[in-house]
């Protein structure tokens, strides 16, 4: 440890300045001074409480690196290597022994000697040192009384730079343009730089020794000595610098359930497909948003789409949240725990994305009574939790099913994502809920100790209750889309469908013709949206003309129907309902199917190989070799997944090109 007295050259510090002991006053006050001549003088008992209370530092030597001051302190015996406390142990054992109790050292070689063959034969030391080096460690030893004062400096020990004059200045000028810019140049350009520059100085001094460029090696050693920070904040930009570099001191604390959520988008690695009887569809990427409860780290709520995040997105996931999960989970069969989430927040965490600074969002949350928290913009650490959800979700689920994209090119490799794609947004819904209520919730957290499940059912005993909205319907209208349409005979008309009903043609018989209504749809659902009435200052349900169509049908699926209609664009738009209708019936039939692309996609997804008697198939036109694609296998999905998720398992593979072929099994 580091001792110090108070003598003359004792140096403290208080904030940036430097203060040396000068004397000690009369009246028994300590008088310091600044290099500049700045006087202090301070009491003992005043330098103690400051010393106590680290606002005035005792500077060791150690301490001071150029420029900067570390709050540090001195390292201890146990920081060096064990060769080097072995030799400081064996010189403070030839010190303890010569050394007088009283403090006196016994300068005189005559009277040394004998005691240092003494302790070289207790100690079994085969090279006793002479009286010389044992006076030199007493002086080191003297400046602390510390064994650390005896360790040998030599960890500075090796090459050292020769750099200096104009080929250092000619070398931090080349890195200054060429190394520290965001063009992210190599070395090698840095090297280049250097010599050219050495070369033109040369050239201007012919009367002087040239100059020797530097090497490669010197230019990666300068390079490698530049602070780390510095180079990503010149190269990088500060913002991905201080993400590189940021700091944990801490983390948000909550002490109940509903306190924080926290929401956050991210896309699924994984292709998703739609069947039609033509042949398989890629549609894109989803979409996912999910709300995560910081107290118990339990999924509050989810939504998946294929359009980027909105408001919308973020409504319907909020609406997830909220809800009891009952009437969700029993649409899943193979589901086997509850999902017991559901609740009102108080604050709800998110970025700073466009569709989180929605009005329609911030609405919603007033509305609710939930106050809404912003993150500093480009800072995910704020909702570390969620992310970190994001990260297991991706690695242990989405890549272990077939057509995942992975998180990098270089991890996908040549792995064809499109042609193995088998999965529908239905499917994937299923899946996903499974996971998550199955096996996240029943698998213990790391930083919980125990399960989020687990977790939410402590958190119960401290609540006096779990708040709800008292109309369910009402929840329902506040996270509809709003819109404004003007009122005709035929009704609204709402993402090219019309809606109409005798109570929203009272409203025009009221009011005259073409009003404006307030009214809001539903992307789950397109079979109704609810219109605000004007005289009664409340909203009603209004279906869909086309309901064989509409109803249950989602925005996507209706998005996704009009894109295939318009590739054709050869019908007549009198007929385009009934071609909807008709596309609509397919792809429910597509679903249902047991012909080959269907069963397929049931073998895959409940792990069945398809050359077994009962799932072989069998296609009607004839291949030739040189037609026929390769097999592909895909790895069944991990341990932990399989004793809850289907395994997900290929062992062969055809192309579905839009192609009219049929498919047929061997057996009946």
């Amino acid at each position: 440890m580091l001792r110090f007295l108070f003598k003359r050259g004792l140096k403290i510090r208080c904030g940036l300045k430097e203060w040396s002991l000068q004397k000690k006053m009369p009246n028994g006050h300590l008088y310091f001074e600044t290099q500049e001549g700045e006087p202090l003088s301070v009491s003992q008992a005043e330098f103690y409480r400051k010393y106590l209370a680290k606002e005035w530092i005792v500077v060791d030597d150690g301490l001071l690196d150029g420029k900067f001051f570390y709050e540090a302190s001195p390292r201890d015996l146990q920081t060096f290597s064990k060769k080097q406390q072995q030799k400081a142990m064996r010189k403070f054992e030839y010190l303890t022994a010569i050394i007088q109790p009283s403090g006196r050292f016994i300068s005189s070689p005559a009277q040394l000697k004998p005691m240092i063959k003494g302790v070289a034969a207790r100690i079994h030391d085969l090279n006793p040192p002479s009286t010389i080096s044992v006076y030199r460690w007493y002086r080191r030893y003297q400046n602390g009384k510390s064994v650390i004062n005896l360790v040998d400096q030599d960890e500075q020990k090796g090459r050292r730079t020769k750099l200096g004059g104009d080929i250092l200045e000619i070398l931090h000028s080349a890195v200054e343009e060429v190394y520290l810019n965001p063009q992210k140049n190599t070395v090698e350009a840095v090297y280049e730089k250097g010599r050219g520059e050495t070369r033109r100085l040369n050239m201007s001094r012919p009367n002087i020794t040239p100059l020797k460029p530097p090497s490669r090696s010197t230019v990666y050693r300068y390079i490698k000595s530049l602070e780390t920070y510095s180079v990503d904040v010149a190269r990088l930009g500060k913002a991905e610098a201080d993400r590189r570099f940021s700091i944990v001191t801490g983390e948000q604390a909550t002490d109940r359930l509903l306190e924080r959520w926290e929401i956050d988008h991210t896309p699924l690695d994984l292709i998703l497909v739609m069947y039609l009887a033509d042949g398989l569809h890629t549609i894109g990427r989803p979409w996912i948003t999910v709300i995560l409860d910081k107290y118990s780290r339990m999924v509050m709520g989810f939504y998946m789409s294929l359009h980027t995040p909105s408001a919308q997105s973020v409504m319907k996931c909020l609406k997830h949240s909220i809800e009891l999960k009952d009437e969700f989970i029993a649409q899943f069969d193979d589901i086997k725990s509850i999902w017991p989430a559901h609740g009102l927040p108080e604050t709800l965490v998110c970025d700073n994305g466009m569709d989180l600074h929605a009005s329609a969002v911030v609405q919603v949350c007033h509305e609710l009574g939930i106050q809404l928290q912003f993150c500093p913009a480009k800072s995910p650490k704020y909702k570390g939790s969620i992310e970190r959800f994001f990260r297991r979700l991706n690695e242990e689920l989405i890549h272990t099913l077939p057509g995942t994209v992975f998180s990098n090119p270089k991890q996908r490799g040549d792995y064809p994502s499109e042609r193995m794609a088998c999965i529908d947004m239905e499917t994937l819904t299923n899946i996903v809920t499974k996971w998550i209520v199955d096996i996240y919730h029943q698998t213990p957290h790391k930083t919980l100790k125990t399960t989020p499940q687990a977790k939410w059912q402590e958190g119960l005993k401290y609540r006096t209750g779990i708040e709800l909205p008292a109309d369910p319907q009402q929840l329902s209208i506040i996270m509809g889309i709003p819109a404004e349409r003007t009122l005709f005979h035929y009704g609204l008309e709402v993402n090219k469908l019309y809606y109409n009903s005798q109570s929203l043609q009272s409203i025009r018989r009221q009011h005259g013709q073409n009003i404006r209504v307030k009214l809001k749809y539903y992307e789950d659902n397109l079979g109704y949206i609810h219109v605000f009435d004007p005289i009664h200052k409340e909203s009603f349900q209004v279906p869909a003309i086309k309901q064989n169509y509409a109803s249950g049908l989602t925005l996507d699926q209706h998005e996704a129907i009009s894109r295939l209609l318009n590739e054709t664009g050869d019908e007549k738009a009198g007929d385009i309902f009934e071609r909807r209708e008709e596309l609509k019936v397919l792809i429910c039939k597509a679903q249902k199917s047991k012909k080959m692309a269907q069963r397929k996609r049931s073998a895959v997804l409940e792990g069945v190989d398809s050359e077994q008697p009962t799932g072989r198939l069998r296609k009607k036109t004839r291949m030739s070799a040189t037609n026929v694609p390769a097999i592909k296998t895909v790895p069944a999905i991990t341990p932990n997944l399989s004793r809850e998720l289907p395994t997900l398992k290929i062992t062969s593979r055809l192309d579905f090109p839009n192609q009219n072929t049929l498919w047929e099994s061997d057996h009946a």
